[in-house]
C-alpha cells in the first residue's frame, strides 16, 4: 500500500528529501490577493516580489483556499491518504479538504482518506507531517496513524510566534485594529499562541526585538518544552533566527533546531519580520 501525505501551503514544507519508498508527499497551494494580482502559494512564488507589492498596494487584500476538486486530486494519487490542513480558524482549506474525502469516498470507495485540522500553521504542521512519517516506519496501521497523529497534535505540539506588525491579522479580523496601530506606533512586538479552537491569541507585548525573543524563550519553558524538537520559520528575517538560536542554547542546551522560510501564507499573515516557532512539549 503507498501512504500519500498532503499539506496546504499554510505549511511551510514544499518537498520532503529522501522518503522512504512507498510514502509520497506533495501540497495543494492557497492563493494571496492583493488588487489584480493573485499569488499562488508554490515553490515558483516570489515571496519579496509579492510582499513589496502587499506593502505599495493601500486597498483591499485577501487569501484563497484550495477548492476541493484541488485536494481531491491529490487523494487520489495515494492508496491511504493523511491531508494536514491550516486551522479551520484562519480558512475554508480545511472544509474543501473534507468535501474532497467525500468525494473520493463516491467515486473510489478502496481508497482512504483522513483529514486533520492541524488548528495552526506553519512549522506546528511540519511537526505533525514529520511525525506522519515516523508512524508510518513504525509499521501502524492506517487508522492507527491517524489516531496517534491527532494525539501527537493534541498533547505534544505547540506553536508560538512574534510579529513585528499585525496590520494584516487586524485588516482581516484576526486582531483588534486600536491593538495593531498602538504597536506600530510604539516598536511593540506581540508574541501570540494558537488557542485550541485554531484562533490567534496574543499573550505578551514587549518593546524591542532582543525584549521579545528573550520572552519567548521563557514561554516556550513555561508551555512544557524541554528537549523535544523546534522548527523556526521566519519571514525574510535571518537575524532573528540567529538571535532565537542563541537563546535556545542557554535556556536549553543541545536541542534540535530546523529552520526553513515561511511561506507566503504565512509571511501574508505574519508580514515582513515574523517569526513562527514550532516546538514539541
Amino acid at each position: 500500500m503507498n501512504l500519500n501525505i498532503v499539506v496546504d501551503s499554510g505549511c511551510d514544507l514544499r518537498s520532503i528529501e529522501n522518503l522512504p519508498e512507498g510514502i509520497t508527499f506533495s501540497y495543494v497551494p492557497l492563493s494571496i490577493i492583493i488588487g489584480e494580482n493573485e499569488f499562488v502559494d508554490d515553490e515558483h512564488l516570489d515571496i519579496k516580489d509579492m510582499v513589496d507589492k502587499l506593502y505599495s498596494y493601500k486597498g483591499k487584500t485577501s487569501t484563497a483556499c484550495p477548492s476541493p476538486e484541488a485536494w481531491y486530486n491529490e487523494f487520489l494519487k495515494g492508496d491511504e491518504t493523511f491531508a494536514v490542513t491550516i486551522t479551520s480558524g484562519l480558512s475554508g482549506s480545511y472544509n474543501s479538504a473534507m468535501l474532497a474525502k467525500k468525494m473520493l469516498a463516491e467515486s473510489h470507495p478502496e481508497k482512504k482518506a483522513y483529514v486533520l485540522d492541524s488548528l495552526s500553521a506553519g512549522p506546528e504542521m511540519t511537526l505533525i507531517t514529520e511525525k506522519a512519517i515516523e508512524l508510518a516506519l513504525s509499521g501502524l496501521s492506517f487508522e492507527e496513524l491517524c489516531a496517534e497523529a491527532e494525539e501527537y497534535k493534541k498533547r505534544r505540539t505547540h506553536i508560538i510566534f512574534v510579529l513585528k506588525s499585525l496590520e494584516n491579522l487586524a485588516k482581516n479580523g484576526r486582531v483588534s485594529k486600536a491593538v495593531a496601530k498602538v504597536a506600530g506606533m510604539l516598536n511593540i512586538y506581540a508574541i501570540g499562541i494558537a488557542t485550541g479552537e485554531g484562533t490567534i491569541k496574543l499573550i505578551n507585548q514587549c518593546r524591542g526585538m532582543s525584549k521579545a525573543y528573550s520572552k519567548v524563550a521563557e514561554e516556550i519553558k513555561q508551555l512544557g518544552f524541554e528537549n523535544g524538537k523546534i522548527i523556526i520559520s521566519h519571514c525574510l528575517n535571518e537575524p532573528a533566527v540567529e538571535m532565537l538560536k542563541k537563546l535556545f542554547a542557554e535556556a536549553f542546551g543541545a536541542v534540535k533546531i530546523d529552520v526553513m522560510p515561511a511561506s507566503a501564507l504565512c509571511t501574508y499573515y505574519a508580514e515582513k519580520g515574523g517569526v513562527l516557532i514550532g516546538f514539541e512539549a
